[in-house]
């Protein structure tokens, strides 16, 4: 597990964080919103881009507010996977990084098509 872990998360660079796509098509942009304490979750601005470690079912109505979404951990079942393909938000989750790199503000660009987030300069 730690060599797959250390393989995966050296696939990520400040420029490119790799996840899975878990709903939607083509590239959108946007601009981020870091939140990793969930205190602050009633703080996410409508049309932002949500960057969370991982994503509670509680916080659903919160979450609509989002214009895409980007998690630290999950997998195909995960809450945030379920939660985007229900709603039709797109989604990339399982980027190990997003919350270390993404700050809030910086403008970045979601591959879908590939499961990439590129910050834009």
């Amino acid at each position: 597990i730690d060599e797959n872990e250390r393989r995966y998360i050296n696939q990520n660079t400040d420029a490119a964080i790799i996840g899975r796509t878990v709903y939607g098509k083509n590239t959108i942009f946007g601009e981020c919103q870091v939140i990793t304490d969930y205190e602050q979750i009633n703080f996410l601005k409508k049309g932002k881009i949500l960057v969370a470690p991982s994503t509670l079912p509680k916080y659903n109505h919160i979450y609509r507010r989002a214009k895409a979404i980007v998690t630290d951990e999950g997998g195909a079942l995960a809450h945030a996977a379920i939660f985007c393909r229900e709603f039709k938000i797109p989604g990339i989750i399982g980027t190990k990084i997003a919350t270390q790199i993404l700050e809030t503000g910086v403008k970045v660009e979601m591959d879908l098509e590939k499961g990439v987030v590129r910050i834009l300069e």
